[in-house]
């Protein structure tokens, strides 16, 4: 899968470039939205980060710029402060996919990448393509298992009956356009909340916090945690802190 990383700050940039390559993707930089169009033109890349405030093009005229045409990427948007919600709405609306504030973590995105964004084209179309139609239904649903996260009774005809549409439906939406199930799906959110948790220190142990993420068995939460991210939920506990900085992520390539 191809990835280009559009942001001016040179570093910051490079580093990503670096790490997305080390895990298998075909990755390259650019250095505003002028650049990030004209290589994307030649290569079109499955996904693109994009930063928002750059000197030049920015990453919104980039977007905007990239809403017209018949197939797009999947667009990550990231910015350095997070904005009001009518605001990212509106870049969802041009074809945003995600939305992160940075430093954004790069292995929760690898994995959102492998696990959200692996959908094979259909009839020509591109992954964006494919899926813009399918946007805000996507994203009611990631808003209602997020906000439901602990409830361990939480599953998928429930949130099919609170949504309005027949389960079938929305496995069938998942399968199509996240290629995986409604069950993978909720099990991953889950697991990205935990991670989150971890890192701003909310959680005094293993237990409790796969209690806050809808786990009963806090056994069978770590090692869905370890297989997930590569790391004990213990040590990340005990650490507290966000994934390295960029200076010190180049370290550990």
């Amino acid at each position: 899968m191809d990835i280009l990383v559009v942001d001016d700050n040179n570093e910051y940039r490079d580093t990503l470039v670096r790490y997305f390559k080390s895990k298998g993707f075909r990755t390259e930089g650019a250095i505003d939205g002028a650049d990030g169009l004209a290589r994307y033109r030649k290569r079109s890349h499955r996904v693109v980060l994009l930063d928002l405030m750059m000197p030049g093009m920015g990453g919104e005229e980039m977007l905007y710029e990239m809403s017209k045409w018949d197939e797009l990427p999947v667009v990550i948007v990231m910015t350095v402060s997070s904005r009001e919600d009518e605001y990212r709405y509106q870049l969802y609306e041009k074809g945003c996919f995600y939305y992160e504030e940075k430093p954004i973590d790069v292995q929760e995105t690898a994995w959102k990448i492998r696990n959200l964004i692996q959908i094979q084209k259909r009839d020509g179309r591109s992954v964006q393509g494919a899926g813009s139609q399918m946007n805000r239904e996507i994203q009611e649903f990631y808003e209602y298992v997020l906000d439901q996260i602990g409830q361990e009774e939480m599953n998928v005809a429930e949130i099919a009956r609170k949504m309005g549409v027949g389960r079938r439906a929305l496995d069938s939406m998942a399968r199509e356009f996240l290629s995986v199930t409604m069950h993978d799906v909720i099990r991953n959110l889950r697991l990205l909340k935990a991670r989150e948790i971890c890192r701003d220190g909310g959680a005094g142990n293993v237990k409790e916090l796969a209690g806050m993420v809808g786990y009963r068995d806090a056994g069978y939460f770590s090692r869905l945690y370890r297989e997930a991210f590569g790391s004990s939920v213990v040590e990340d506990l005990k650490s507290g802190v966000r994934l390295p900085a960029f200076g010190e992520l180049r370290e550990r390539m």
